[in-house]
């Protein structure tokens, strides 16, 4: 039996993807301090026209990559701070609106140079940071 949402994700031409599946799940279960992940991952799921791709993740680290999560996973702790988003062009505004409700402390737009970098690509790009403390 089909979910709702992939109902939806069929209807507007979007195949289904487990991966994004799994990483709106992990957004779900990662609420600390200001971040509901139940009120993000529904919010982000009634505006998915906004949105090509999201994900939760650790910022920092030396050499650019944090192993906390490897850390604290035993103790069934996802430790996580930041949402990134990758917006559907001309969409912007729109998925700014629908964050600033989020209780973040911080909310940007990475540099487009830096996130097609980031992405590995050379499409014009743009992604939402969402960083909780």
């Amino acid at each position: 039996m089909d979910t709702s949402q992939e109902v939806l994700d069929r209807l507007a031409g979007r195949a289904p993807n487990e991966a994004q599946e799994l990483n709106l799940e992990l957004m779900r279960i990662a609420s600390f301090n200001n971040y509901d992940g139940e009120k993000v991952v529904k919010s982000l799921r009634r505006n998915r026209n906004l949105w090509k791709a999201v994900l939760i993740d650790m910022e920092g680290g030396s050499e650019g990559i944090s192993l906390i999560k490897l850390r604290d996973l035993p103790n069934a702790f996802w430790n996580v701070s930041t949402v990134f988003i990758l917006a559907e062009e001309g969409k912007e505004d729109q998925l700014l609106r629908i964050v600033r409700r989020w209780q973040a402390d911080e909310i940007d737009w990475i540099e487009e140079r830096s996130a097609v970098f980031m992405l590995g690509t050379s499409r014009p790009a743009k992604i939402l940071r969402v960083w909780w403390d």
